[in-house]
């Protein structure tokens, strides 16, 4: 029984973050700006959508595979839109999926369902009482939508200069 909740859990994040990357697609699609913008702005999108996905499912933990999923889908999106890949751009896009992966699937261990939500979002709640929904938004998804969202703007301007290999990739890739 508590694994059919877990996989149904599952399944209703999957959908959520489908969802959001749909819109974020249709955003970024129907935006017509510098790149790095619609980027930055469908990127808010989908995550004011999983904030409200979060408030429906009573579970701020509903954004902690975020962190894993933005930045290979904004860097893929980058590549692809930004003309002729390079060998050193789709490298770094290979190394930040499959961070994202690795850490995706250290999530997908630790998670037990939408009946259990982090600890510190709990605390945060029971600290903020009906202020809750803005401390989620904001202090939960927005700010560290931010954060990630400027740690991958070297990776982008990298693809946008038009990467190539060089002695500091190819380390990176070795730490990797």
């Amino acid at each position: 029984m508590a694994n059919d909740k877990r996989t149904q859990s599952f399944l209703t994040i999957t959908l959520c973050y489908i969802a959001a990357a749909i819109l974020g697609l249709w955003v970024f699609q129907a935006l017509s700006a510098q790149l790095w913008l619609k980027l930055l702005v469908a990127d808010l999108a989908a995550t004011l959508f999983i904030w409200l996905a979060s408030l429906v499912l009573d579970n701020a933990s509903v954004y902690d595979p975020y962190w894993s999923v933005q930045p290979p889908i904004i860097l893929g999106l980058a590549l692809i839109f930004l003309g002729e890949p390079d060998t050193g751009s789709i490298l770094l896009v290979f190394a930040v999926a499959f961070w994202g992966a690795r850490l995706s699937i250290n999530w997908m261990m630790t998670f037990h369902g939408l009946h259990q939500q982090d600890w510190r979002y709990d605390q945060l709640k029971e600290q903020s009482k009906g202020f809750f929904p803005l401390v989620n938004l904001f202090g939960i998804q927005i700010m560290p939508t931010l954060i990630v969202y400027a740690c991958i703007l070297p990776g982008f301007y990298y693809i946008l200069l038009g990467g190539g290999v060089n002695f500091l990739t190819n380390l990176g890739l070795i730490l990797i």
